[in-house]
């Protein structure tokens, strides 16, 4: 049973011949039902070359046109996680840039306070020197009314006793040599010591 034609349901003869289609279709078709020309009509079989109707033709180019929308559907999931991840970045980027000008605050304040500690020290060592001069002062004040300390000891004590007058009326004899104590309006103290030792404290004394 001779081939019928795909578009116009004639048989394809000798007479009328026609081409079969590489497609999927696996259809034949007469060479004037077609648009395929003239001069390739006479190209004989076993060169290689293929052919395929408008219909398979039409399937291939969906089915290519399918794939290529699957792949750019895919490249927009894509682009919206590149793009969901940078505003990540960005939220980051300005997080810690956030965090580094409330460092350099910080270590700015902390400057300060070094520089204030560092002067309060140094006030701290000057009032210190101040101390220690008046320290050693003090103590040389006390060395010097030490000095002017006489101790007499085993004395009697008596009520109401004048000491300026006992010892305006009394001498001193050390190693056989007398000397004359001349009191002249000084101030005189009278400290008696729990153990019965009377203190006696001359300003000044001239021998």
């Amino acid at each position: 049973m001779p081939e019928v034609c795909a578009t116009c349901n004639s048989p394809v003869t000798r007479t009328n011949q026609g081409i079969s289609c590489d497609g999927p279709c696996e259809k034949t078709f007469h060479f004037k039902c077609t648009k395929i020309p003239v001069a390739y009509q006479d190209i004989p079989a076993g060169t290689g070359l293929t052919w395929v109707c408008d219909k398979c033709k039409h399937g291939r180019n969906d089915s290519k046109l399918n794939k290529l929308l699957v792949s750019l559907a895919s490249i927009q999931e894509d682009l919206k996680d590149v793009k969901t991840k940078q505003t990540e970045v960005s939220d980051s980027l300005n997080f810690y840039g956030g965090k580094i000008d409330d460092f350099g605050k910080r270590m700015d304040n902390f400057q300060k306070t070094m520089n204030s500690v560092q002067g309060v020290q140094q006030d701290v060592q000057q009032l210190k020197k101040e101390c220690d001069n008046l320290r050693a002062e003090i103590e040389s004040m006390h060395q010097q009314q030490r000095m002017e300390n006489i101790e007499i000891s085993g004395l009697p004590e008596k009520n109401n006793e004048n000491l300026k007058s006992i010892m305006q009326n009394n001498r001193l004899v050390e190693d056989e040599l007398t000397y004359e104590l001349q009191i002249q309006g000084l101030p005189i103290e009278n400290n008696v010591a729990e153990n019965g030792t009377a203190l006696r404290r001359v300003s000044e004394m001239e021998r």
